[in-house]
This record gives C-alpha cells, sequence and structure tokens, in this order.
C-alpha cells in the first residue's frame, strides 16, 4: 500500500470529488481519508448555536455529563418498566 497525502487550501468540494474519480479509474480498491475539513457555517447553524448558549447562559438549557446523562436515562427506563437486569 502506497500513501498520498493531497494539501489544498480551496474548499470547493469538487476538488476532492474530481480526485477520487480520478483514483477510481486508477485504483478502483482505493480509499480517501479525509482530514481538517473546513465547511462554512451558514447564518442559520450560527443563529442556532446562538440561541443554544443563551439558553445555557440564562439556565434555560442545562448541560451534563455522559455518565449522568446515563444514570438519568436509567433511572428513566426502569420507572418505565424496563427489566433493570437487562440494563446496561
Amino acid at each position: 500500500m502506497q500513501t498520498i497525502t493531497i494539501t489544498t487550501s480551496n474548499p470547493n468540494p469538487q476538488i476532492a470529488q474530481a480526485i477520487s474519480a480520478f483514483m477510481q479509474i486508477i485504483d478502483p480498491t482505493h480509499e480517501i481519508e479525509y482530514k481538517n475539513i473546513n465547511k462554512t457555517t451558514s447564518k442559520k447553524d450560527i443563529d442556532n448555536l446562538k440561541e443554544l448558549v443563551t439558553k445555557v447562559e440564562s439556565g434555560d438549557l442545562k448541560c451534563i455529563s455522559e455518565d449522568e446523562f446515563k444514570q438519568q436515562m436509567r433511572k428513566l427506563l426502569i420507572k418505565l418498566g424496563a427489566n433493570e437486569n437487562h440494563l446496561l
């Protein structure tokens, strides 16, 4: 196996598609790994993020750890009738 690294600052996804199509012709068993793909953030995503931050700062939305989430879900499932012995 040979590794080829291609670095570009051009965020155009057509470049990656063209390289993939070219590699498909050369080697149908090729693998492509994408790293550090910079995508532009849409206005809608920015607005959603601002809304989430505002809710967290005001206390309307609470962030919890994964362990706390699992514990709460376990309690809820047991309350809803799940067999405690079958839960992870």
